[in-house]
């Protein structure tokens, strides 16, 4: 299975979000999402699992979990905005898993692509789709979860 990640569109829509998403089965969005029509826009190119950010309205997105953990293929995701830091998270893994065992961690709120196994656990962060704070371009993420096992994960730039 293709997963399409991504984080911070804070209202933006990339148009090269389309190819870049063009092969995948699912997308899962890390908050600081912004209008509606962004998830309406990435929902035309799969199913989409959402969480909600720090500059998303509660009123508007109180439907949206700030925190989601979904099983793809028997592995176990967590999708959540901020996570302080991995090392955080690893001291404090309970308060986000609520006990789970968590096999990858999809976050955002840094506008910094991130992608790293520390102590068994694949930390991503895809970066802002729209506003990165280094000098780079926006970017978004890809991984392949093949048979049970987490495979090849790839940094997409956008135009």
């Amino acid at each position: 299975m293709n997963i399409g990640l991504i984080s911070d569109t804070h209202n933006r829509f990339h148009r090269d979000i389309v190819t870049a998403f063009r092969q995948v089965d699912l997308i899962l969005h890390a908050g600081d999402i912004g209008a509606p029509s962004i998830l309406h826009q990435l929902e035309q190119l799969a199913p989409v699992h959402a969480v909600r950010g720090n500059t998303d309205d509660p009123v508007r997105w109180n439907h949206l979990p700030k925190k989601l953990i979904i099983e793809v293929e028997k592995i176990k995701i967590l999708i959540v905005h901020d996570i302080h830091s991995p090392r955080y998270f690893l001291h404090h893994p309970n308060a986000w898993s609520g006990g789970e065992k968590i096999d990858v961690v999809v976050f955002g709120h840094t506008h910094k692509f991130f992608a790293r196994n520390i102590q068994g656990i694949y930390f991503l962060n895809p970066g802002s789709a729209a506003s990165p704070r280094d000098p780079s371009k926006p970017t978004v993420g890809r991984l392949e979860i093949h048979r049970g096992k987490i495979g090849n994960l790839e940094k997409i730039e956008l135009g």
